[in-house]
């Protein structure tokens, strides 16, 4: 059986070759360009066929030929740039300079609309990008349905579950879930401020309020809320209590709370495991606190001025990049609890092997975390994290 030969196999070469370059795309482009035949060439094409290809173009006036035997084999083909629209007209194809133009106003059209500075930044990026002559890889995969859910995204102020907001933007509940999501995790986490580079999927998407179920903030102590008008107490919830999305959004906090230390825990079976204290407010940070809950504990910050404020998490990379998102996002104050070297060498030996790309890490951390840098300095040197779970072996 017969090789299947590529048809118009010369113009679509001449156009591989002009839309492969930096300039020689552009509309405006002049000059001649070479093109040298190779075996290959011949193999793919068939050489009876692109022989007769080669004698059509240079009838019609679009190429020049240089044989190495006159009839039988060619050395190259030259072609001039400003001829480029005939390739196009025989392709069938659209000319490069018009598909570009056709995204860069689609594009522009979308950038206009966005208020924030990390989705304009990427809407800047994109269309560098297409000024180089790269088109887009975002709009060619998923049309402007991505820029539909970033531009929706964006207007988020408060908390969504996922498939409703799929359904309302998208038009069906999982779009989103199986189409978009990892690209728009992909973004967020190039271009959103608040997305730490140690944040999980379900945490960065939190951060454009963006939620796979209502968000809860676990909180165990003496602390008072106010919901339409009438002063909660949750002292009596000894063991620990919940506060749900729309509790935390209407919540008022008032003054006068019997509150002098705050401890957030960066995991749940350490949080369970702590004691009420009369005078303390314990809260489960599960990892990264989401927009919402960053709001209602400066809120709770703003009555309480002077109040103690530690994090207790993972001795890790994760862990310390938690505490900085709290200090940056929540208290700048905050200091660290159970987070030392003294707490790192007693639990060594449960400790896991750190990955080198995440030691790396570490090593651009020195100098950037003052209340950790002897706990860093040791984890660099044993190349081992530990989860803060083994503090209960």
């Amino acid at each position: 059986m017969k090789n299947k030969r590529e048809k118009d196999y010369l113009v679509r070469r001449i156009l591989d070759k002009i839309e492969s370059s930096s300039v020689n795309w552009r509309e405006n482009a002049s000059g001649n360009r070479s093109l040298k035949i190779q075996q290959e060439d011949f193999n793919r094409a068939g050489k009876s066929e692109l022989l007769e290809e080669a004698r059509m173009l240079e009838q019609r006036g679009l190429i020049q030929i240089k044989w190495l035997e006159y009839g039988n084999d060619i050395e190259k083909i030259t072609y001039c740039l400003k001829q480029a629209g005939r390739f196009y007209e025989l392709s069938g194809l659209t000319p490069k300079w018009g598909r570009i133009q056709e995204e860069m106003q689609t594009l522009c059209k979308w950038s206009k609309q966005a208020q924030t500075g990390w989705l304009k930044a990427y809407y800047e990026d994109q269309a560098a990008s297409l000024e180089k002559g790269k088109q887009s890889p975002d709009l060619s995969k998923y049309g402007e349905q991505l820029f539909t859910c970033l531009d929706a995204l964006e207007k988020l102020k408060e908390p969504v579950y996922q498939r409703v907001f799929s359904v309302a933007v998208l038009g069906s509940t999982k779009v989103f879930e199986n189409v978009l999501r990892t690209r728009v995790v992909s973004i967020l986490s190039a271009y959103h401020p608040d997305v730490d580079e140690a944040m999980n999927d379900k945490e960065i998407l939190s951060q454009v309020y963006l939620e796979e179920y209502a968000q809860e903030l676990a909180v165990k102590g003496n602390l008072k809320i106010i919901l339409k008008g009438k002063e909660i107490s949750l002292a009596d919830f000894y063991y620990g209590t919940v506060l749900n999305t729309k509790t935390l959004r209407h919540a008022e906090v008032p003054a006068g709370q019997n509150i002098r230390k705050i401890i957030t825990v960066e995991n749940k079976a350490n949080y369970v495991s702590m004691s009420y204290e009369k005078e303390t407010l314990i809260i489960f940070s599960h990892g990264f606190f989401s927009p919402l809950e960053c709001e209602f504990l400066r809120k709770l910050l703003a009555v309480l001025p002077d109040v103690e404020f530690y994090h207790t998490g993972d001795l890790d990379y994760g862990g310390v990049r938690i505490f900085r998102h709290i200090r940056k996002h929540v208290c700048p104050w905050v200091r660290p609890l159970c987070m030392d070297a003294d707490q790192y060498d007693h639990y060594i030996q449960y400790g896991y092997e750190i990955k080198p790309e995440t030691l790396k890490k570490l090593e651009d951390m020195r100098g950037t975390e003052p209340l950790m840098e002897e706990l860093i300095d040791h984890m660099i040197k044993e190349k081992k994290g530990i989860e803060q779970e083994c503090f209960l072996i």
